[in-house]
């Protein structure tokens, strides 16, 4: 009987370091699956890669603001500015306001999309920006086009509007012109109207002429 005993207090402790070796096996696994779990929770996403056919202009977030001094940019590197942003202030007597307006300004071989309000469409990453007209903006050389405005009235109160006001890393197309065609491009702007400032970040242009670019591409 003791001899019994023995042998089933053996099978029965066999059983239990089987079962915490079972145990112990389980649980490494579901450790090793969490960690692989949250590996892939927190792998990084791919920043979209920049197009080949896409000449990018970094410009350093130059921040343009009253009397800073305007931003001329060579966008085609051919030593002629083709853009030039830039602030200005008018005085308006008729209605006792100054107007502190956000400009930017084409050369006279560089088109910008301008409406019938002399406004310029705020494209979004990946926008389309093609050699034609892009409805209901048409493509205008030697044009300025204003972002935002502030606006100063006599009694002391402030107004800020504009198609651009309040903007965050927004693309504005354009178009230089050459001799074989018209080469589509954008430029990278974020308007502060806290800062009082627009912040130029980059811009770029298609390599090819008469052909579409996607804004930020």
């Amino acid at each position: 009987m003791i001899a019994g005993g023995n042998a089933m207090m053996l099978l029965c402790l066999k059983f239990k370091s089987m079962k915490r070796t079972l145990f112990t096996l389980t649980l490494s696994l579901l450790i090793a699956l969490t960690a692989c779990t949250k590996k892939d929770a927190i792998k990084p996403v791919s920043p979209t890669p920049i197009s080949s056919e896409t000449t990018i202009i970094e410009l350093n977030n130059r921040e343009v603001y009253y009397n800073s001094g305007a931003l001329a940019i060579d966008v085609t590197q051919d030593g002629r500015y083709d853009l030039v942003v830039g602030t200005q202030l008018v005085g308006d007597p008729l209605y006792q306001v100054d107007k502190l307006q956000f400009l930017v300004t084409s050369s006279f071989h560089t088109n910008l999309a301008v409406n019938r309000f002399e406004q310029s469409p705020v494209l979004n990453h990946a926008d389309a920006i093609t050699a034609h007209n892009m409805q209901p903006y048409e493509w205008y050389n030697a044009s300025e086009i204003q972002l935002m405005q502030r606006s100063n009235f006599v009694n002391g109160d402030v107004r800020w509007d504009g198609l651009w006001l309040q903007r965050t890393r927004k693309y504005l197309p354009f178009q230089a012109v050459k001799a074989d065609g018209v080469y589509t491009g954008w430029l990278e702007l974020t308007t502060d109207y806290n800062r009082q400032s627009v912040i130029v970040h980059r811009a770029g242009i298609h390599k090819q002429p008469n052909t579409t670019i996607y804004a930020g591409l």
